[in-house]
């Protein structure tokens, strides 16, 4: 969905809206190109830009490593 249709759409609802972010792979690997952690952090500014007043992260590889989550959570 581009920012300009969440907009549109933050701006009818009238309520709470809550954004989650799904990403799959190792984010602090910084030799990574396609999806990145700028990527990701890029997505998730866009979001709140748009008014997202509650942003989630859902993570979508079996595993959780503890510093790909302080990367996302920064």
């Amino acid at each position: 969905m581009t920012a300009k249709k969440m907009r549109l759409l933050l701006n009818c609802s009238g309520g709470v809206i809550e954004a989650a972010i799904s990403y799959t792979g190792d984010v602090s690997d910084a030799e990574r190109k396609k999806y990145s952690l700028k990527y990701y952090l890029d997505v998730a500014e866009q979001l709140v830009k748009a008014g997202t007043h509650i942003l989630g992260i859902k993570v979508a590889t079996a595993r959780l490593i503890r510093q790909q989550l302080r990367c996302l959570a920064t």
